[in-house]
């Protein structure tokens, strides 16, 4: 049994979900060499993921053939199937999705349950997932969507209206700045969170500074240009949004 993945040129491949079923289907039926990669991204991807993950065959295949690294890469015009042993889904998942965030190509996850796609926003939009309780209404962040932030304000803002409602919106480099509403106390959590500190960094808004607050947001999102954020640990007591909203994966 093998854990299955797939990245792709988002440049190329459709956003609407059944075009791109059409579309990976098509990508499927080829398979070529990692040089024939029309795609510098994916090549990219590829020549940083490998010496980790070795090729299983071809001309980059690795020399020890007891590895449970080994991979067996399938390249097509414009995405890279990937199949790894099972024992190493966890590792496998996590280093192609760190990799596709920093090379900026398309993620499928077509072993898991809900075949979650990813690819990064194109200019001018950002990666948005969201949960509205009283519209009920849920775009997690295994498959976000993208917008504008004008967008972001017109459409979104106006259904964060219940307790414990949360919006997230990620950058092109992957970063994450989410809010959740406390109806109770009138006021919205505000995070960056930072899993390699085990934390994030935050402060309260007023619900009504929220849509000048998103309006404002920087291209790229860093910690550094929120200097009213505060780091708060999740491993001394539960942040303040209740739960770290962050799974991008």
């Amino acid at each position: 049994m093998s854990y299955d993945l797939v990245v792709f040129d988002p440049e190329t491949a459709p956003r609407e979900p059944s075009a791109f079923s059409t579309w990976y289907e098509q990508q499927s039926e080829e398979n070529q060499d990692a040089e024939e990669l029309q795609c510098d991204k994916l090549r990219s991807f590829f020549f940083a993921l490998n010496p980790e993950f070795p090729a299983m065959n071809g001309p980059h295949a690795g020399e020890d053939f007891d590895n449970p690294k080994l991979t067996e890469y399938s390249f097509g015009p414009h995405s890279i199937y990937m199949c790894f042993a099972w024992s190493q889904a966890e590792d496998a998942r996590e280093a192609v999705v760190s990799l596709a965030q920093k090379t900026l190509v398309g993620f499928y996850d077509i072993s898991g349950s809900q075949g979650a796609t990813w690819q990064p926003s194109r200019p001018g939009q950002f990666s948005v997932f969201y949960c509205f309780n009283a519209t009920n209404e849920e775009v997690p962040s295994n498959s976000s969507v993208s917008l504008d932030i004008e967008n972001v304000v017109s459409q979104l803002l106006p259904k964060m209206t219940s307790e414990s409602d949360f919006l997230g919106i990620v950058d092109s480099e992957g970063t994450t700045v989410q809010f959740m509403l406390h109806r109770s106390e009138n006021r919205v959590w505000m995070e960056i969170p930072t899993p390699e500190e085990k934390g994030s960094y935050g402060t309260n808004l007023s619900p009504d500074d929220l849509p000048s607050t998103i309006k404002s947001l920087p291209t790229r999102f860093c910690v550094e240009d929120f200097p009213e954020f505060r780091f708060q640990s999740w491993e001394v007591s539960e942040p303040p949004s209740a739960k770290p909203l962050w799974k991008l994966w």
